[in-house]
């Protein structure tokens, strides 16, 4: 539901997710609904999401709306699995979730805790519009995406922005380290002071695709940052 996948998914001929691209799967139990009239559909929905770490034992929260606007539309393609008319439209979706990692030192008694959470703009422009598909030559249609967070590393396909996992101290002095902490890299993360942060992401996706007599064309371009907050 974060990022309305896969509604936003940018045209491409690779397999999805592409580096950056918000693209995940989890097990969840949403309930959701499309208010429908003839020129606006508003869709709500909200959700509870399998938590990226298991020890939070807290299901992550997400929740969305998107607005449609029936009638202008234009002809997109969702990664490379077909052609399809779609409305203009905006949405706007957000996650939260919390973390419980086991202290740093060479036996834990007990754990600290951080929050987590994101927010995702998400927008597809038909800018030179088509009636159907059959209509569809020398149309245009543009897509655009901000997701923005922070402990949302997962939300990504298999990026950790070289954040290191941690592991705990040796048990002796000179010993061998311990096991590394109960999360995965990226998400959060002790930091020098031994206080528990999470990691900052912020990514920027924006593309298009148009349709020339017996010729598909379609552009993706992604920006990722990434910082360690208070590090």
């Amino acid at each position: 539901m974060f990022g309305q996948q896969p509604f936003y998914f940018p045209a491409s001929i690779i397999f999805l997710g592409i580096p950056g691209e918000v693209y995940t799967r989890a097990a969840q139990v949403r309930i959701s609904h499309q208010f429908h009239t003839d020129p606006v559909d508003v869709y709500i929905g909200a959700g509870v999401f399998r938590p990226p770490q298991r020890d939070s034992e807290v299901p992550d929260l997400e929740a969305a709306v998107r607005v449609n606007f029936n009638d202008w539309k234009g002809v997109r393609t969702i990664g490379a699995v077909g052609t399809r008319i779609d409305p203009l439209s905006f949405g706007v979706s957000g996650v939260y979730r919390q973390y419980r990692v086991q202290e740093m030192v060479a036996v834990p008694q007990t754990f600290h805790k951080a929050e987590g959470a994101g927010i995702s703009l998400d927008a597809l422009i038909p800018i030179i519009p088509a009636k159907d598909n059959s209509h569809a030559a020398n149309s245009l249609t543009a897509n655009a995406s901000f997701a923005s967070g922070t402990g949302i590393a997962d939300q990504f396909q298999s990026i950790t922005g070289g954040v290191p996992a941690q592991t705990r101290p040796p048990a002796t002095s000179g010993g061998p380290a311990g096991a590394q902490l109960d999360i995965d890299p990226g998400l959060a993360l002790y930091d020098p002071s031994g206080e528990l942060k999470t990691v900052n992401w912020q990514n920027w996706r924006s593309g298009s695709s148009t349709i020339c007599p017996d010729l598909w064309i379609s552009g993706s371009w992604e920006t990722t940052r990434i910082s360690r907050r208070a590090i």
